[in-house]
């Protein structure tokens, strides 16, 4: 067998990718019990922050101090109606997912600093920071090396692989939900990373061919060379991205966790 062939290099990358899925897969699963009481104790942690409560040591300290200020966990309505008095802690406005919150359904912590009685009110929002700070970050990259040329189309393939991705991951998988993905989160991951590559392997070289031809005015049967032989090059690289981009993501998702670093979207 040729190892220096395209069919080999595609053929070990996609073994590697489902290889790799299964054991993630697996760890993940056996995990997930430690997973959400992470996702608990990882809201108590944003609660006491809001309150400008920080830096406790240990898991012990912040359960101990959320149980000292909060003292009921209600759900009103935006007429400021009582739907739910909170009054079994953590069994009211707690269980409220971030994507539910709504106007007949928002949370509301009722909690006690001191002599002070203060409320906390879960917001989130919603944005494009994460494709864009990736179409930024290698747009500067093109810049500051020979690819300068190629700037403008990076900054834009780079920013709609981000969009796809953020949107199957957040929007189709719930990927930032523990309790509401319907599939497990090595797959949610692999899958979301594959759909903005698929999307990258069609435009990489139609957008290229067609930035070439007339906006870098070169000749259209050179840059249909270059775009056929782009494709190729695009198909080797995202299958490497997304195994790559889906083990790093599920490594580094506790520690973005525990520093309260992953999105709530």
């Amino acid at each position: 067998m040729n190892t220096n062939s395209n069919t080999y290099t595609i053929a070990y990358a996609s073994i590697m990718v489902v290889v790799v899925a299964f054991l993630l897969a697996f760890v993940s699963s056996a995990l997930k019990p430690t997973q959400d009481k992470n996702v608990e104790l990882d809201k108590k942690k944003q609660i006491l922050a809001a309150l400008n409560i920080r830096d406790l040591a240990g898991t012990e300290a912040v359960e101990q101090k959320y149980d000292e200020v909060v003292n009921a966990d209600m759900i009103i309505n935006a007429k400021g109606d009582t739907l739910n008095a909170g009054a079994d802690k953590d069994q009211a406005g707690f269980r409220v997912e971030t994507k539910d919150i709504s106007a007949e359904s928002l949370p509301l912590y009722v909690c006690k600093v001191g002599d002070d009685v203060k409320y906390v009110v879960p917001v989130s929002g919603r944005g494009l920071w994460g494709g864009l700070s990736g179409a930024v970050g290698l747009t500067i990259a093109d810049l500051t090396t020979a690819y300068v040329t190629s700037a403008p189309k990076t900054f834009l393939l780079k920013l709609m692989i981000g969009l796809i991705a953020g949107f199957v991951a957040h929007r189709v998988f719930q990927i930032s939900q523990q309790k509401e993905r319907k599939v497990s989160l090595t797959v949610a991951a692999v899958l979301s990373c594959t759909a903005g590559m698929a999307f990258n392997v069609v435009a990489d070289p139609l957008v290229g061919y067609f930035y070439k031809t007339y906006v870098l005015g070169v000749p259209q049967e050179i840059a249909s060379v270059w775009a056929k032989m782009g494709a190729i090059t695009t198909l080797v690289n995202a299958i490497v991205a997304v195994v790559v981009a889906s083990v790093l993501y599920l490594a580094l998702r506790p520690a973005l966790a525990k520093a309260n670093l992953l999105p709530r979207l």
